[in-house]
This record gives structure tokens, sequence and C-alpha cells, in this order.
């Protein structure tokens, strides 16, 4: 079913074809948020490692990492969110939920027929 997850701001969209499935490492994943306006990268050098921090823009929660080993042809980005910051809302209920702004990222040929 086609919609959206979001923090507090838009991550990412299911239908987009960056949008991973969790079956290869088991953390939703995918390769350019919505609006990279609503996050953050800070570098995290926690647990002996270097590694990339995605951070909510507004309220500046811990969403997940970013990592260089995504697939090529798409930027190279895998960015890995953790799925207790995500909520996972209906293409129907958009509006709704006030991200009716958003909508035209789901549309395609077919749906605006």
């Amino acid at each position: 079913m086609p919609g959206s997850t979001w923090t507090s701001s838009p991550v990412s969209r299911s239908s987009h074809p960056s949008t991973s499935t969790t079956a290869v490492r088991g953390w939703p994943s995918f390769t350019v948020p919505v609006d990279p306006a609503n996050i953050v990268e800070k570098k995290d050098r926690a647990f002996g490692m270097v590694r990339t921090e995605v951070r909510s823009a507004h309220g500046d929660s811990h969403l997940g990492h970013v990592f260089d080993d995504g697939p090529a042809e798409a930027g190279g980005l895998r960015y890995c969110i953790n799925s207790a910051a995500l909520r996972f809302i209906p293409l129907a209920d958009l509006e709704t939920e006030g991200y009716g702004d958003y909508r035209h990222l789901f549309e395609t040929q077919e749906t605006t027929r």
C-alpha cells in the first residue's frame, strides 16, 4: 500500500524506488530523504566506530544512521532509520494527518488520469 513514513517531519515514502525492504539488514532503509531540510547529519564516534548519525532537524531526536554502502546507481547512501522513530501514514490519510503538501510525491501518470 503506498504511503509515507514520517517522524515529526517527512523522512521517506514507501512508493519511491529508493525505499528498500528490510530483509537484508533488518532496518527500514532508503537512499534519499523526502526533504533534506528535515534531517541533520552528525558524526557519531560511539562504540569505537565512526559513522554518521541522522537526527530530526525539528525535534533533535535520534532517527538512525546513514552509511556509504548503498546502491551506487542511487548515489551510494543507505539511510537506516530506527523503526521506533517512524509512523506509517496511509496515502488516503495524508491530508487528515497534516501532510497533504506531500501528496504530489505519490502521484504517477496512472493516479493523475
